[in-house]
């Protein structure tokens, strides 16, 4: 409210103004307004899981004690060539796992998805009728701001990480996949760990570009 405040008072300076005015400024304005996330439903069920993540899943923790000095990039290196070398048949029981929990993530999601949907028919009665809500003008597209030469990267979260990591143990893997897998993830330490370590690295890098520039 204070930015819309200040730019409001530095264009007009006092003189009069309607609302299309004020609507024209605010869309052409570089103020940054907040992204709302959609709150995700805990009750929803999980989506099921590939082979390759349930393989890994389990071979994880006995990877770490066999390679106690290997950084999680290299980690994931390992397991995705254990996993190229298995034979289909060594295969077989992950894929096995991996099909019974996508049937149950299908059956658990369609009855989730029944069960809103009749309890929103059973909230709505009828006797009410939602109010028309005007849709917002659309927004200039943004010019994205090109890096100055030699600029640092940006530092990754730890999401970012964990793609990184798993696409370097298997290139072929699902995004869909990867999400449900970092959704079930319960220690995401390592990962924030190297977020954190990036961050760091990323404002030094930027401390000293901005010193030589």
């Amino acid at each position: 409210m204070a930015q819309i405040a200040k730019l409001v008072s530095e264009e007009f300076s006092g003189s009069e103004f309607n609302h299309d005015e004020v609507h024209k400024l605010l869309m052409n304005s570089k103020i940054k307004w907040p992204k709302v996330k959609a709150k995700k439903d805990p009750t929803k069920p999980k989506q099921g899981l590939s082979a390759y993540i349930i393989f890994t899943s389990e071979i994880r923790e006995q990877t770490k004690k066999e390679n106690p000095d290997l950084p999680m990039t290299d980690l994931s290196k390992v397991m995705g060539a254990k996993w190229k070398d298995l034979t289909d048949e060594e295969k077989a029981p992950y894929v096995a796992k991996s099909e019974a929990d996508k049937a149950r993530a299908k059956d658990e999601i369609a009855a989730w998805e029944s069960s809103k949907s009749d309890s929103g028919s059973d909230e709505d009665d009828g006797s009410s009728v939602e109010p028309k809500v005007k849709s917002k003008p659309k927004a200039k597209p943004k010019v994205k701001a090109k890096a100055k030469d030699g600029a640092p990267k940006k530092a990754k979260n730890s999401w970012q990480f964990y793609q990184q990591v798993k696409k370097a143990e298997d290139p072929d893997v699902e995004q869909k996949d990867l999400r449900a897998s970092w959704k079930t993830l319960e220690d995401k330490s390592e990962f924030e760990q190297m977020a954190s370590a990036d961050k760091e690295r990323y404002a030094s890098e930027l401390e000293a570009f901005e010193a030589n520039n």
